[in-house]
């Protein structure tokens, strides 16, 4: 575990992070033309895209966690920022991520935000799609990539099972087998070398995200999406 990298780890070794999805924008292909699709997230914001992009609605899941990330790394000011300008767009606020790849997929939306797993499925199934990694190049804010957590509870009466438990799960060999499923999952352990079928940390910029600053914000964003997104007018 300690090959892991420090923004995927505590520095005090009370969680982890392994086996990721990134933060992307899937492209319905017969829709958009390569040269004309988003390549930032603020490209969303365009009058261009009005009524034209999905999200998952952002209470839950990593729709949420992108919102914390975000609240954290831009401010409150600049992130609260790009939300409303979402809504002013109106986005269009599907039920989950699937929900958004399926919609891409099928043509009802010409882009949508959401994760590799769903959207490698969209790929696999031979849809009409594209993924795009948004902010992914050296000098922008970076495509931000998630991962699965892992922590072992103080005072649990299993220390001893759940360290090894958590050994076997931060192993290269379950990170290798989950980047070869459906959801092709990303390693994060640097000793993974298995073929990858989407963009890795290692392969294009990825968002610098102190997570738990993110979970300091988590209250904060998730008053202020559901002010603006569940809210009254």
């Amino acid at each position: 575990a300690e090959s892991f990298p420090p923004q995927f780890k505590a520095a005090d070794g009370t969680w982890y992070g392994f086996a990721a999805r990134a933060r992307v924008l899937l492209v319905n292909t017969k829709q958009v033309a390569e040269d004309e699709a988003p390549r930032s997230m603020f490209d969303l914001t365009d009058a261009k895209w009005k009524g034209k992009v999905g999200i998952a609605k952002p209470l839950f899941g990593t729709t949420a966690t992108h919102a914390a990330c975000l609240f954290a790394k831009l401010g409150p000011e600049r992130a609260g920022q790009f939300f409303r300008d979402l809504k002013k767009n109106q986005v269009q606020i599907l039920s989950g991520n699937k929900q958004v790849a399926l919609s891409v997929g099928d043509g009802t939306l010409p882009l949508g935000l959401t994760d590799t797993d769903d959207a490698i499925e969209e790929v696999d199934k031979g849809m009409p799609v594209r993924i795009v990694y948004l902010d992914s190049e050296a000098d922008e804010l970076g495509t931000l990539f998630i991962p699965n957590t892992l922590a072992a509870l103080r005072g649990s009466p299993n220390p001893a099972a759940a360290e090894r438990l958590a050994d076997y799960l931060l192993s290269p060999d379950v990170e290798a087998a989950l980047a070869r499923g459906p959801s092709a999952q990303i390693p994060l352990n640097p000793a993974v070398t298995v073929p990858v079928r989407v963009a890795t940390p290692a392969t294009i910029q990825a968002m610098q995200v102190d997570f738990e600053e993110a979970a300091r914000r988590w209250r904060e964003t998730a008053e202020f999406l559901t002010e603006h997104f569940v809210g009254p007018e």
